[in-house]
């Protein structure tokens, strides 16, 4: 549960940065278009990452949450849940998990029948169209081979397809003029440059992750309008000019409205309204003057400096909700205390809300024997000093004697049960020696933590074979 909860957080944390930042790249979009409209694809891109990468959940176990050292030096830090939130994740989760079930099902079968029209695929006869394609490619730095030219009686559009064999398919029965072969090869070339098949895909993936997100879905319609843009403009400067480049595309797509959108492929077009949002960008595009690359170095640092700082504070708001739902239900997870038979009081609360209660652990690299284990730590105010792992015997108590050096002490023994998540302590401010019975065999840890204002050396010793007189018996 615990896995599935964190996970929750992080794609939840993803999901509110990643849509933060889509709406500062929105915002700066019409600015960007004056002075390097060149950043904005590939900016738009740098925010589908961010829906991925967990930048604002890592951000927060760092900065806000504290951590746990380990004994390799890695932090890591939890949020911790309660029965209530748990709960809700299950339910959330078990929602969320039928909607991607649904959502990958739906893509598994489009692939199975895209895969199956392409069989109708018979290679390119027109003469010079191979010619024409290998001159193309060269202008544009693609490898020679690498892209194959048929023709599909399913298709109504150029397009191109297939992510680790690339194909242009044509219209069965369509003939082109050179000029139109030239700007219809010229265009799914830019796109197969530009890694746009990839690009929509990782989109579409994106959409699944988030599917409970709707500013996702727009983000997918956002990469194909502007990977068109793109494509257009990398033609364009490929065939050496726009003249009669979109009317040519109008004449070469369907009518309006014909075509259908969809990540396995990258169409010429799909309608009369699409190709005049693209006239009007190249005519801006080209009207602009471009800053130079100190410039454009200036911008991508802006952002990503943007970025970081709507990763931060949207991590530390989600944060701040969650320690507040975390309080609000807390009354599932308030520690539980029961009385010993020795007429100590011992305390019991999950490992996870340990955890999060306690931001400084250290772990002791002492290797752990068979016999008596000896302790010697000198510990800090508020921090926890926690054993390596051992295995526990059922029946056998697990039995830790302990003393300091200090006239002001108030300290926590306890045993961490890692097979049930939970921990167990006394708390006290004399030496002790004391037994903590063990019910299930499996893995456990013995821990002490400083409660005073002022580092204490703590000695002592504990076994986890101990076997008195009763437990023989």
């Amino acid at each position: 549960m615990g896995v599935i909860y964190q996970l929750f957080l992080a794609v939840f944390m993803n999901t509110a940065t990643g849509s933060l930042i889509f709406l500062l790249w929105a915002i700066m979009k019409k600015w960007l278009m004056k002075v390097n409209p060149d950043l904005i694809y590939p900016l738009l891109r740098f925010v589908c990452a961010m829906y991925v990468f967990p930048i604002g959940y890592l951000i927060m176990q760092r900065v806000y949450q504290g951590g746990i050292r380990q004994p390799n030096g890695f932090m890591s830090i939890v949020f911790a849940t309660t029965d209530v939130l748990a709960k809700a994740v299950i339910i959330f989760s078990i929602i969320w998990a039928g909607i991607v079930a649904v959502l990958l099902i739906y893509r598994f079968v489009s692939y199975i029948r895209f895969q199956f029209l392409r069989r109708g695929n018979v290679p390119e006869t027109e003469a010079g169209a191979e010619e024409m394609l290998g001159q193309i490619c060269r202008k544009m730095n693609i490898p020679q081979g690498k892209i194959a030219i048929y023709r599909n009686d399913t298709v109504e559009t150029p397009m191109i397809v297939c992510l680790r064999h690339p194909e242009i398919l044509l219209p069965y029965g369509k003939e082109y003029t050179e000029q139109e072969m030239e700007i219809l090869m010229s265009h799914e070339l830019s796109h197969y440059k530009h890694k746009d098949l990839w690009m929509k895909i990782f989109c579409v993936y994106i959409i699944i992750i988030h599917c409970f997100n709707p500013v996702a879905y727009f983000l997918l319609k956002q990469v194909n309008e502007w990977s068109e843009c793109m494509a257009d403009v990398t033609a364009t400067d490929c065939i050496g000019g726009t003249r009669d480049y979109f009317h040519r595309i109008l004449d070469l797509i369907p009518i309006e409205g014909g075509g259908l959108f969809n990540t396995l492929y990258t169409a010429l077009g799909r309608s009369g309204k699409e190709i005049k949002g693209r006239v009007d960008f190249m005519k801006q595009y080209r009207e602009t003057k471009k800053r130079g690359e100190k410039g454009t170095a200036i911008i991508v640092a802006v952002f990503v400096a943007a970025t970081s700082v709507i990763s931060f504070f949207a991590g530390v708001g989600i944060t701040k909700l969650h320690n507040r739902v975390y309080k609000n239900t807390e009354v599932q997870a308030q520690e539980k205390a029961v009385l010993a038979e020795d007429g100590v009081m011992e305390y019991c609360m999950d490992l996870e809300e340990f955890k999060v209660k306690n931001k400084t652990i250290i772990y002791d690299n002492n290797k752990i024997r068979d016999t008596l284990n000896e302790i010697r730590w000198e510990i800090q105010p508020d921090t926890v000093y926690i054993t390596n792992t051992f295995k526990g015997k059922k029946n056998i108590p697990i039995v830790a004697s302990l003393f300091f050096y200090s006239d002001r002490a108030s300290y926590q023994l306890g045993i961490i049960d890692r097979n049930e998540g939970q921990v167990r302590y006394i708390e006290t401010q004399s030496e002790i020696y004391y037994k903590f019975d063990v019910d299930t065999t499996g893995s456990y840890a013995l821990f002490v933590k400083n409660c005073s204002n002022e580092k204490i050396i703590f000695t002592g010793s504990y076994s986890y074979l101990y076997s008195d007189m009763e437990t023989e018996k």
